[in-house]
């Protein structure tokens, strides 16, 4: 990939996924790799489909080893890091977050069940700069990816719902959950995120003392019944906005 292109897309993601009230608001993308290959419905309308169904390659941030210690770094954005063929390339990585144990990597996956492909040895029970996220977009994959990562050995535990599709229940899944994210679909021709789904997940996860984090809206937001066009700059702000409604 263009060294520049990349450079842009990482700021592009950087903003995204921050988000100032989350804990590791600080965030550094790395992507050791790029390209993917659709795995659920979340994929569909994806932000990086220009890549999608790529043969996966290496960028520049496979030759990084060493991080600013105190920062966190997110990864996840522009391929998936338990991804098949990155195989061969992840125990190298796993390395990279070993000898660097002042910082916290976040790795964010749609296949959090080949966790334990290429799995260090020395794991034990999780490093403990290590937090890992699970994409799940509407309730047929909460109930099949989260019973997972609640069972891996992973000392830190986040959800991700984004895009969310559907209104979901995962209270059944929420205990030892660090905090959820979700946001609407991003594309021009997204799918609409109601508004009550977002209601339900936080009245979910207050019943746990969990902080649910609304990113954004995505393009299309449906309020009271009524589907409103968002423009891109404004999908954060809405979403605040919206939020902020209902404490």
């Amino acid at each position: 990939m263009n060294r520049l292109k990349f450079k842009i897309i990482k700021l592009i993601i950087r903003r995204a996924a921050s988000n100032k009230r989350i804990p590791f608001r600080k965030l550094t993308v790395w992507e050791p790799w790029v390209g993917c290959t659709p795995v659920s419905e979340a994929c569909k309308n994806c932000y990086y489909a220009y890549r999608s169904n790529t043969a996966l390659e290496k960028t520049s941030d496979f030759a990084r080893t060493k991080f600013t210690q105190g920062k966190s770094v997110i990864t996840g954005f522009m391929s998936d890091w338990f991804h098949p063929n990155a195989d061969e390339w992840r125990a190298e990585m796993w390395r990279v977050i070993k000898d660097n144990p002042g910082v916290t990597f976040l790795l964010l996956t749609k296949r959090i069940e080949r966790f334990y492909v290429n799995l260090p040895d020395d794991w034990g029970s999780g490093y403990a700069n290590v937090k890992i996220g699970v994409t799940v977009e509407n309730q047929s994959l909460a109930d099949t990816r989260l019973p997972i990562l609640l069972d891996i050995p992973v000392r830190d535990k986040f959800i991700s719902c984004s895009p969310l599709l559907e209104n979901i229940n995962i209270e059944p899944y929420l205990k030892g959950i660090q905090y959820v994210s979700v946001a609407g679909e991003v594309a021009k021709m997204g799918r609409a995120l109601d508004f009550d789904w977002i209601i339900s997940l936080k009245n979910q996860c207050e019943k746990f003392g969990i902080e649910m984090f609304f990113k954004d809206t995505g393009s299309l937001v449906k309020v009271n019944g009524v589907v409103k066009k968002v423009p891109k700059l404004s999908q954060r702000r809405m979403a605040k906005k919206l939020l902020a409604e209902i404490r």
